[in-house]
């Protein structure tokens, strides 16, 4: 009678134990393939994903057509990922954007 009180709680437990490292194993596998597909679609571009813009009056009295432009460069960046990212140093003229006089940025 004690054994077959004792192999009910052990079978119980085995089972337990091997579908918990089974469902282990299967959350693994299924991250590691949503990682995948979660890389492959940032690296596609998406066309549907379009973006649409308009540049208001203080935009270009502010930035002029310099700050048109820059914004259209950052938008083909954020189309073609394979663009240079980051401006080269000689390129970077943060000054010419500001006014000393200024104080409201």
């Amino acid at each position: 009678m004690k054994a077959k009180d004792r192999l009910l709680p052990v079978l119980a437990v085995a089972l337990l134990g091997g579908f918990s490292i089974y469902s282990s194993a299967r959350i693994r596998q299924l991250e590691g393939r949503l990682d995948r597909l979660q890389r492959e679609q940032l690296a596609r571009p998406n066309p549907t994903r379009a973006v649409t813009y308009a540049y208001g009056d203080s935009f270009i009295k502010y930035f002029g057509q310099k700050g048109v432009a820059e914004v259209e460069r950052a938008l083909e960046i954020a189309r073609n990922p394979k663009l240079e990212r980051a401006p080269k140093n000689e390129e970077i003229d943060l000054d010419s954007l500001m006014d000393p006089l200024r104080l409201d940025y």
